[in-house]
C-alpha cells in the first residue's frame, strides 16, 4: 500500500511536470506590473502599436492563447469558417463574425492584498473548469464572444430586431441592457450578450499574457479622449447642407474620418438622427472660424446647436487579423482615438460601455447567475446567488478585488483609493440601490478607462449614447 501510494504520487509529479501551467501574482501593491509565475516566467507579450509590423508575443503559440480564433458562425453556433480561410468574410454575408474562446482551468489565490492568477489547459488539483465554459450548471462544447461591438438589424423573416456582429457599421446605443438581451435572444436561445463570466475569463486571460494591471499601457488607450461637450456650438445656420462650423478653438479635436453627431442638447442626436462621418476641415484663421463637413443626407442645423465625436465604426482593428494593440489608419489616428482589440475582440476597453448580463446589484452587494437563459432585471433569488463581500463603498480608481471562495471568478472591486497609474488604475464607479454593471468605459472617459473599469451605478433601466454591448453565444 506505501509503495503504491508513492507510486501515484510519483506519476503525478511526472505529469504535474509535463503540463504547462501560466501565472501571475499581483502584489496588490501601487505597481502595475505583476510577476510572472510557473511556465510563464521568462515570457514576452507585445501589441501592435498603430502599424501591422511584428511585435513578439510568445503566447501567440501557447495554449489557450493559440486558439483564440476569429471566426464566422451561423445563428446554430457552426463554424463556417476561421480567419485566414477562403469563405470567411467580415460583412455579415457569411454569418456573425466571433472570436472563439479555448476551454481552460483556472485557480485565483488571494492571499492578503495579493493575487496570484493560474491558467491551465488541463485539471490539475486545484484547477476548475473555468465558468465561461458552463451554462446552468452543464459544461457547453463552444464559447464564442462577438468580434465587434453589437449592431442590429430587423430580420425581414420574422420581423424581429437582431443583434449582429459584423465590420463597418455603427454599433447600437441607447438601448436599455433588457433590450440589448431581447434582440441577442431573437437570435436563438444559445446567444445572450456578454456576461460575468465571460468578462473574468478575458481579464484573467488578459493579466496573465500581459503582467499588467494598466490595460491601457499595454494595449493602448482605446478610443478613449474624443470629444464629447456642450461647448462645440454652430456660429452660423445651416439650411439643407453637409457642414458646421464652430470656433477655430477646436480645430484641433476632430479628425478626418471620425464619427459625430448633432443635436440641440448633448448626447440627444436631433439633427442628424444618424451618426455621420466628418470628410472635410477648413480652418479660416481670418474669422476665426472651422467648417466641419460631413456625409450623409443634408440637414438644417441652427446657431448654437452643438456637435460632438461618438464611437467609431467597427472594424477599425480589422487589419491586426486578430493580434493584439491598435492601428493608426489611413487617418493616422493617434494612440487615444484609436479603437483597441484584444485577440479579435475590438472594443476591449473605451470607445463603449459594454453591458454586462448575469450581474444585478443591491446596495453593494453583486447578486450573480451564469445561465443564460435565467438572466433578468432585478433578480436576487432563485438562479441568482449573493457574493460573499461587498463592493467598495466610495468611487475611485481601483485598488483591490473582493474575494470569494464559493466564486473566485466573480471579481469585483473592493477598494478604490488608487490613482491613474498605480494598483488598478481604471476607474470604479458605484451607488446606492439596484444597479446594473457597465464595463471599459467610453470614447471620452480618458484614463479611466481600462479592462478593469467598473461602473455599478446605473439603474436598469439606462441607455444612453456611451451605452453598447458585446454578443456571447455559449453552444450546448
Amino acid at each position: 500500500m506505501i509503495y503504491a501510494d508513492y507510486a501515484r504520487r510519483k506519476m503525478h509529479n511526472v505529469v504535474r511536470k509535463r503540463v504547462k501551467e501560466y501565472g501571475v501574482r499581483w502584489n496588490g501593491t501601487a505597481s502595475t506590473l505583476c510577476d510572472r509565475l510557473g511556465n510563464a516566467v521568462g515570457l514576452v507579450a507585445n501589441a501592435h502599436r498603430g502599424t501591422t509590423d511584428y511585435v513578439q508575443n510568445d503566447f501567440d503559440s501557447i495554449y489557450p492563447w493559440s486558439d483564440i480564433k476569429t471566426c464566422n458562425i451561423d445563428a446554430d453556433g457552426n463554424v463556417l469558417a476561421y480567419l485566414g480561410e477562403p469563405s470567411f468574410e467580415r460583412d455579415g454575408t457569411n454569418g456573425d463574425v466571433m472570436v472563439e474562446i479555448p476551454k481552460f482551468y483556472y485557480k485565483r489565490i488571494k492571499t492578503g492584498i495579493e493575487e496570484e492568477i493560474w491558467i491551465c489547459g488541463t485539471k490539475l488539483p486545484g484547477y476548475e473548469l473555468h465558468p465561461l465554459f458552463i451554462d446552468n450548471g452543464k459544461e457547453v462544447s463552444k464559447v464564442f464572444h462577438s468580434a465587434y461591438n453589437a449592431s442590429s438589424y430587423i430580420d425581414e423573416t420574422d420581423n424581429k430586431v437582431k443583434l449582429q456582429s459584423i465590420t463597418g457599421v455603427q454599433p447600437r446605443v441607447r438601448t436599455t441592457r433588457a433590450s440589448f438581451r431581447t434582440y441577442a435572444r431573437n437570435k436563438g436561445a444559445i446567444w445572450g450578450i456578454e456576461d460575468i463570466s465571460c468578462v473574468d475569463a478575458l481579464q484573467l486571460l488578459y493579466l496573465v499574457e500581459y503582467a499588467n494591471t494598466h490595460s491601457q499601457s499595454a494595449l493602448g488607450n482605446g478610443a478613449s479622449k474624443l470629444s464629447f461637450t456642450a461647448n462645440h456650438k454652430a456660429l452660423e445656420e445651416t439650411t439643407n447642407g453637409n457642414t458646421i462650423t464652430i470656433a477655430s478653438t477646436y480645430k484641433n479635436i476632430y479628425k478626418l474620418g471620425q464619427r459625430i453627431e448633432i443635436g440641440t442638447s448633448l448626447g440627444a442626436n436631433n439633427k442628424t438622427t444618424t451618426p455621420r462621418t466628418i470628410t472635410a476641415i477648413i480652418t479660416d484663421e481670418e474669422t476665426g472660424q472651422t467648417t466641419i463637413t460631413f456625409d450623409g443626407d443634408p440637414i438644417t442645423i441652427a446657431v448654437g446647436n452643438m456637435m460632438w465625436n461618438v464611437a467609431p465604426l467597427n472594424g477599425s482593428c480589422d487589419a491586426l487579423n486578430g493580434k493584439s494593440g491598435w492601428l493608426a489608419g489611413e487617418n493616422n489616428y493617434t494612440n487615444t482615438f484609436a479603437d483597441v482589440n484584444y485577440r479579435g475582440i475590438e472594443g476591449f476597453h473605451a470607445k463603449l460601455f459594454r453591458f454586462i448580463d448575469g450581474v444585478n446589484i443591491k446596495d453593494g452587494v453583486v447578486y450573480y447567475a451564469n445561465s443564460i437563459a435565467d438572466y433578468a432585471d432585478g433578480v436576487y433569488d432563485g438562479k441568482y446567488r449573493a457574493v460573499g463581500y461587498s463592493n467598495a463603498e466610495t468611487s475611485g480608481y481601483v485598488s483591490a478585488f473582493g474575494y470569494d471562495e464559493k466564486a473566485p471568478w466573480v471579481m469585483f472591486p473592493s477598494a478604490a483609493v488608487g490613482k491613474p497609474s498605480t494598483f488598478v488604475p481604471d476607474y470604479y464607479y458605484q451607488n446606492t440601490g439596484e444597479c446594473l454593471l457597465l464595463l471599459g468605459g467610453a470614447w471620452s472617459y480618458g484614463t479611466g478607462a481600462g479592462a478593469f473599469l467598473f461602473d455599478c451605478r446605473n439603474a436598469f433601466s439606462s441607455s444612453y449614447c456611451f451605452f453598447g454591448s458585446h454578443l456571447l453565444v455559449k453552444k450546448p
